[in-house]
């Protein structure tokens, strides 16, 4: 059964949320401080969520979502509105992780964009490697910092359409050889799965700057 232990913290206070569902989502408890403080027993009351007054931390909301691409479900966790820390759709969690992919794809195609070009051995060039897989794994590196520290939308979206298209001339390459590598194309479209939701984490993270931003004019 899939557990999820999360931290929700005030100035003055600090308590542990615990979830414990089944893998098909019909049945869920909710645990604070080992206190069971509520239980969901069906899939359909998960998908419509369920808002649960939590003194002295305010307004929990539990849901059951779709993510990457609709293909998978979670289960979203707000505390005020906001994704609760490490909880599945914490942005800055997200983003973290979708960093970490862009940079390995982008260090594996300048390592072999680079080598492709000085090598004499024509292997790598088969897999459609060469100078410009070099370039273009300095540019997935770029876009991927922007997105994960300025929180930019542009580059967010010129990152997944920039790996689309990169993922679509890979396919033409691949047949074009004769060399077919179906796991490769797999595991490419299921990264794609991920890297889309940068998007929602993105717009997410503006929103709490410009709500944050808001909230100190007021205070002035």
């Amino acid at each position: 059964m899939p557990r999820k232990v999360l931290i929700l913290e005030q100035p003055d206070a600090k308590s542990f949320l615990v979830l414990d569902w089944t893998r098909n989502f019909t049945w869920l408890s909710i645990q604070m401080d080992k206190k069971e403080i509520a239980k969901i027993t069906n899939k359909d009351e998960m998908k419509e969520g369920k808002i649960f007054e939590l003194p002295p931390f305010g307004m929990l909301s539990i849901k059951l979502i779709k993510q990457r691409l609709g293909s998978f479900s979670a289960i979203e966790v707000l505390l005020n509105d906001v994704p609760v820390r490490k909880s599945a759709t914490d942005p800055i969690q997200i983003l973290e992780r979708n960093f970490v992919l862009i940079a390995f794809i982008g260090v594996v195609n300048l390592a072999a964009g680079i080598t492709a070009y000085f090598s004499p051995v024509g292997y790598l060039q088969t897999l459609g490697f060469g100078w410009e897989s070099a370039v273009l794994g300095g540019i997935y590196l770029g876009l991927g910092l922007l997105m994960r520290y300025a929180h930019s939308l542009i580059a967010t979206y010129l990152l997944l359409a920039l790996y689309a298209i990169d993922y679509l001339l890979i396919i033409y390459v691949l047949f074009y050889s004769g060399y077919t590598n179906m796991w490769g194309l797999i595991f490419r479209a299921y990264i794609f799965t991920y890297l889309a939701d940068s998007v929602s984490a993105v717009k997410e993270l503006n929103r709490q700057q410009s709500k944050a931003e808001y909230s100190d004019v007021l205070d002035i």
